[in-house]
């Protein structure tokens, strides 16, 4: 199954991503992928780095992946459509816990400051859709 069509990044510091762009345009022609396969439509819903894992590291590049908390932080941000909503309930039973509390404080600290009402009404909704 696939879970994605792209690769979202947020560069952080926030800085010319032009020389990312080229890169990832190489990558793509190279492996024949769409050249829209790198994506930085997410970086308005960071404003921290990840506390996950290093998935890459080599001169001149650092690539983490964000923890499941700061995955979920970013859909209940986003909250467009249903895939947000698709998504966010997946990384919400992953994160194994049993209140929208307990999920909230596991999240809160990735929320972009002035966006905490409407990431914790997504919860709320996301939470009452288990049920």
């Amino acid at each position: 199954m696939q879970s994605t069509k792209d690769v979202d990044y947020a560069p952080l510091p926030l800085t010319d991503n032009s020389l990312v762009r080229r890169l990832a345009l190489h990558v793509a022609r190279e492996l024949g992928w769409n050249e829209d396969w790198l994506n930085d439509g997410g970086k308005g819903f960071v404003h921290t780095h990840s506390q996950g894992p290093v998935v890459l590291e080599s001169p001149g590049i650092r690539v983490l992946r964000p923890t499941t908390a700061q995955l979920l932080a970013m859909k209940l941000m986003a909250w467009r459509d249903d895939v947000d909503i698709q998504d966010a309930g997946l990384l919400l039973d992953s994160l194994q816990i049993q209140s929208p509390e307990e999920a909230w404080n596991q999240c809160a600290e990735f929320v972009i400051p002035g966006m905490e009402l409407k990431a914790r009404y997504a919860l709320d909704d996301l939470w009452q859709r288990r049920d």
